[in-house]
């Protein structure tokens, strides 16, 4: 193994242990201490944690992750479960060393709580996933339902929460229940930002009479490619080149300042862009499906 690949894989596994630390340190900081509900193996690690009162929360949790862990290993192969093996050991040991945070204190107000815990579990989970990694945990159950039977993934791992939530709002009170809403809430919108930093685009779609000069201007100067679509306009019914481009954010200022100087008259649609892969972007890689599952734990 050289030593590039080496120090990829190590870079790789720093940052799917840091986010399971972050994972941890929003559970006990802020879950655990204003009693929230949550969806995921955290959530059934509260479920146990509250029906059984001689198990506690670090053990649920240990409990939870290596038993789908093992089913994973069983069921869907070697290959796979080594996938969740450091999520599998880290978060457990993680949540156990941070667990002097339940009673930190950190914020007394219980919205602050529920916002930052959000943030925090979709930042860790965005790094677990950017790794490569599965986060593990009740990602395994429906991923074995969805290979063997067939079944929708995102069903399955919704149902599963909601199954989870309701089981904990008929043992919590309604502000917890709220509160764990926007937690949950901010936990994919930050988990969706992190898996998209970097890789966000716009989109250009050009209609204008000069369609080569502005070609050459994205191709010479901007160093963009771009693609030329035929249609006809509505009124006049004249035949036209449309200029299709994909570009940085940061290019389209002086993109939008050149073509104006090259033909006042033309036409600019703007359009937001998650993720662009290919030459200039984000490199090609295989993602399975499962891989990129947006659960929680």
């Amino acid at each position: 193994m050289n030593r590039s690949l080496m120090m990829k894989q190590l870079i790789n596994t720093l940052r799917i242990l840091a986010g399971n630390l972050i994972l941890a340190v929003a559970v006990n900081a802020f879950i655990r201490s204003f009693n929230m509900i949550a969806g995921g193996s955290t959530g059934l690690a509260l479920i146990l944690s509250h029906y059984f009162p001689a198990l506690d929360f670090s053990l649920a949790t240990t409990i939870v992750s290596w038993s789908c862990f093992f089913l994973g290993l069983i069921v869907l192969g070697v290959k796979f479960a080594l996938t969740t093996l450091i999520s599998t050991i880290g978060y457990p040991v993680f949540v156990q060393l941070t667990g002097f945070l339940t009673t930190s204190q950190i914020t007394a107000d219980p919205l602050v709580a529920a916002v930052a815990g959000g943030c925090l579990m979709g930042a860790g989970l965005g790094l677990i996933i950017q790794s490569g990694a599965s986060s593990g945990g009740l990602d395994i159950p429906p991923i074995i339902l969805h290979r063997k039977l067939g079944w929708n993934l995102t069903v399955i791992m919704w149902a599963l929460d909601v199954v989870f939530l309701a089981i904990q709002a008929s043992f919590s009170p309604l502000t917890a229940l709220l509160h764990g809403l926007i937690l949950i809430a901010c936990t994919y919108l930050a988990m969706n930002h992190i898996l998209t930093i970097g890789s966000s685009a716009v989109q250009v779609l050009i209609i204008t009479e000069e369609v080569e000069q502005v070609r050459q201007l994205l191709e010479k100067q901007l160093d963009k490619g771009s693609t030329l679509l035929h249609g006809r306009t509505g009124h006049r019914g004249k035949e036209t080149d449309l200029i299709l481009s994909v570009l940085k954010r940061r290019d389209l200022n002086s993109l939008r300042e050149q073509v104006s100087a090259i033909d006042p008259a033309a036409f600019m649609i703007v359009s937001n862009v998650q993720e662009v892969r290919g030459l200039g972007f984000t490199g090609w890689q295989k993602v399975k499906l499962e891989d990129v599952l947006l659960s929680e734990e």
